[in-house]
């Protein structure tokens, strides 16, 4: 498959305007600091600009607004540099080689219904009852349990399981290794005994969901766990049982949010943040890496620390935690001082 493409091409995908030779032709997108006489990269703000003048590039993405020569570079002007530079990503991307059609040794219940123009990968298990959209791409190894709903145009990766009745909207993509549906971590403890309490719910993702690779979704004890539209999960995440995730959050690698916890709409969650059970997170919350949040209800805002706080106010904190090791020192010293001066 052919990936070079003329900057008059790339400026059409991109909604862009050609300022120079539109005839060029580009091989690869590329870095500012990595770029050749046939990449492409893009510029956004003062800084990146300035990088630009020292690039040896075929063609550079920058703002409308913006107005400059480098060299032998061409230019594309568009509105939105970095959204277009992913459709540049987009353009050149490689697509992963599935199988065409059901493989061999795919294993299908007969009861199965599969959507026009599947790619089933080998050694998939799909169960009774099971509904696969249309266009879903399933890699080796995937296994879909009794009854799952799957919507059209997903992709489900290597080694991914999702356990029965769970339903999956269109457009969604799970890495390898990701488990939906899997049972809660649930149990009651009564004279020193721990009793396994059943998680018989379900779990629903919406459409247009992204699951990084080896996230756990877990089933609800009853009633459902709920991922909204247009949410982004990386890496690593675990989210409990009887959860709900708002539509359009991001969720970074390695958090952790227990049973019950109720996530607003477009909120940012960073990396190895913790949030207990039965937190809630109101609409548009930010909760910097590492932070940590109990049983309480979080208002729209930016955060950070364990426990959270308004992530100005823990900054401050943080900047005196430097400081006390000398504050220390000059209490004893004041100490000292008016000990002496009373004697």
């Amino acid at each position: 498959m052919d990936y070079s493409f003329t900057i008059k091409q790339i400026a059409e995908q991109i909604h862009g305007t050609v300022i120079g030779d539109a005839s060029r032709i580009i091989t690869k997108p590329s870095s500012l600091e990595e770029g050749s006489n046939d990449t492409i990269a893009f510029a956004d703000n003062a800084r990146s600009l300035q990088k630009a003048q020292d690039a040896d590039l075929g063609a550079l993405i920058i703002p409308e607004k913006m107005s400059m020569n480098i060299n032998e570079t061409t230019v594309i002007k568009v509105a939105v540099p970095r959204l277009a530079f992913i459709r540049v990503l987009n353009m050149f991307k490689q697509p992963h080689t599935v199988y065409e059609g059901i493989h061999p040794t795919a294993v299908i219940s007969k009861t199965a219904q599969i959507g026009k123009n599947p790619h089933i990968g080998a050694y998939t298990v799909i169960e009774d009852d099971v509904v696969l959209g249309d266009n879903t791409v399933i890699y080796p190894h995937v296994y879909i349990g009794k009854s799952v709903h799957i919507g059209n145009n997903g992709e489900l990766h290597h080694s991914v399981s999702i356990y029965p009745y769970c339903t999956i909207g269109d457009r969604v993509i799970i890495k390898a290794h990701s488990v939906i549906g899997g049972e809660g971590f649930g149990y009651f403890q009564d004279s020193g005994k721990h009793y396994k309490v059943p998680q018989i719910g379900t779990v629903m993702i919406k459409d247009d969901v992204h699951i990084g690779s080896g996230t756990c979704i877990d089933r609800a004890t009853t009633g459902t766990t709920i991922i909204g539209n247009d949410v982004k999960i990386d890496n690593l995440v675990q989210i409990a049982h009887n959860c709900s995730i708002g539509d359009h959050t991001i969720i970074v690698s390695q958090v952790g949010i227990a049973g019950s916890a109720k996530i607003g709409k477009h909120c940012m969650i960073g990396g190895q943040v913790g949030i207990a059970d039965h937190a809630e997170l109101d609409d548009e919350v930010i909760l910097l890496a590492r932070s940590g949040v109990s049983k309480v209800r979080v208002k729209k805002g930016r955060y950070f620390g364990a426990p959270h706080k308004p992530a100005i106010k823990a900054a401050r904190i943080e900047a005196v935690f430097g400081k006390l090791p000398q504050m220390a020192q000059d209490i004893q010293d004041i100490k000292k001082q008016l000990n002496k001066n009373n004697q």
